[in-house]
């Protein structure tokens, strides 16, 4: 048996209480998969991640230590001992507020890997640069 630990963010943290920031023992080799099951057991929870074909809906995020499952293997990412797995909600549109929420999303998610968050801060300010020309 492995603990990870898992950390919601904005809205999902709301749903999960107290417990926005958890441990969970998994099988070794466990896969996101197998982590989804565990957690998504409360269908409250559920429906906030999950599309109806049990997908993850396009504004959820799911990263493994800092980098996002969709770039390593998806929900067949293997999971080891102790990694960070952060679920948080996409913040979309292009008004500075939006952009300022999604920025201290990310930079909470990435706290452990501090050349991604320096890299992401870089693409922020870029963007922060767009919206603030129209």
């Amino acid at each position: 048996m492995m603990k990870v630990s898992v950390k919601f963010y904005a809205h999902l943290g709301d749903l999960v209480g107290k417990k926005s920031k958890m441990e969970i023992e998994l099988q070794e080799h466990a896969t996101v998969s197998h982590l989804l099951d565990v957690l998504l057991l409360d269908s409250k929870i559920k429906e906030h991640i999950l599309d109806v074909n049990e997908d993850i809906k396009s504004d959820i995020t799911i990263m493994r230590n800092g980098r996002e499952i969709k770039f390593l293997e998806g929900l067949s990412t293997v999971l080891h001992p102790d990694d960070e797995i952060q679920i948080f909600p996409v913040v979309a549109g292009g008004s500075a507020l939006k952009l300022e929420t999604e920025l201290l999303i990310v930079d909470e998610a990435l706290e452990s890997d501090y050349n991604a968050k320096i890299h992401v801060r870089r693409v922020v300010e870029s963007l922060r640069g767009c919206t603030q020309q129209k």
